[in-house]
């Protein structure tokens, strides 16, 4: 009888605990991201099936006068697959200059419908994303 109750007992915490962790679904995705990172800001525009356009503006300052934007567009996909943010790029342009990796991994550290916070594989620090619209 007390196993029974043991058992019982850590189904139901773990019923409770497995269901306050929502999960960060394909469908959570969809929307306008924005992020800031260093010089860069970006703006990751997600539709339904997963594909999406970036833009990305870098802002050189090279000394106190002289300042210059490149605006940059990529295209491809973001997926969640097996509890991955799985990144493909297809297209990039504005800049031979600027390179990507064609596909990386991130690892969703935080999601809720306002932000999300990934840890790609080919970056050391964490990379935040805030719902725009």
């Amino acid at each position: 009888m007390r196993t029974f109750q043991t058992l019982s007992c850590l189904f139901c915490c773990a019923f409770i605990f497995g269901c306050a962790q929502p999960t960060f679904t394909q469908r959570s995705l969809v929307g306008t991201w924005v992020s800031q990172w260093n010089f860069i800001s970006l703006t990751n525009t997600i539709a339904p099936d997963g594909s999406y356009v970036c833009h990305k503006v870098h802002t050189i300052e090279d000394g106190e006068w002289l300042s210059r934007t490149v605006d940059v567009q990529m295209r491809g996909t973001w997926k969640i697959e097996n509890g991955l943010l799985v990144n493909t790029t297809t297209d990039i342009t504005g800049s031979s200059r600027v390179k990507t990796v064609p596909v990386a991994y991130g690892h969703i550290v935080r999601a809720d419908a306002n932000e999300l916070v990934i840890k790609w594989n080919n970056n050391d620090s964490n990379s935040v994303w805030k719902r725009d619209r």
